[in-house]
């Protein structure tokens, strides 16, 4: 493979953010400017961003998550895109086509009574006391029907779900935060 002129690299880099010159302001406003940003790991993302708001905080980054303006997702191929919350619907509207194809064996055994239900206790939830973590979200009186399908294959009625032919996959959010 040939490589690519030096020329050609470093105005990637400039244009990515990734130098002081170019560096965003916050990290809302680095993620803003790449559109999304795309990471393998959750745990590399907050590196990713402060790499290109270099006067900007781990603290101000986990802010940005908390209050919602910037979103986790994993729209495509199962890594995770980070996106400012304004750009968020419109991008998994239109990569639907390409996440909704893996989802049916992930998906076994959970209905639409299901989807609907862990609905109805996330909005409950968050009713009670504003927007909430995944950690909140999954313990106590908060736990999402999901969860509770996952741990032990059964519904929020106690009643076992239809089994999975499938090792269940990790759930994926959208909300920001831990």
């Amino acid at each position: 493979m040939r490589a690519l002129p030096t020329g050609l690299s470093l105005l990637r880099i400039v244009a990515q953010g990734l130098v002081p010159a170019t560096g965003s302001p916050s990290p809302v406003a680095a993620v803003g400017r790449m559109l999304a940003i795309q990471g393998q790991q959750v745990s590399a993302i907050p590196h990713a961003i402060l790499a290109r708001a270099p006067h900007s905080s781990r603290a101000e980054v986990k802010e940005a998550f908390d209050s919602a303006r910037l979103v986790r997702s994993w729209p495509m191929r199962g890594t995770v895109h980070i996106t400012i919350a304004e750009d968020h619907h419109w991008l998994r509207a239109a990569l639907k086509h390409r996440y909704g194809a893996s989802q049916p064996a992930a998906l076994r055994g959970v209905d639409d009574a299901l989807v609907t239900r862990a609905g109805e206790l996330a909005l409950s939830a968050i009713a009670r006391r504003s927007p909430k973590s995944r950690g909140v979200m999954r313990s106590g009186t908060g736990r999402l029907a999901f969860t509770t399908w996952r741990a032990g294959r059964r519904c929020p009625s106690g009643s076992p779900c239809a089994p999975s032919r499938t090792p269940a996959r990790p759930v994926k959010t959208t909300r920001g935060g831990r």
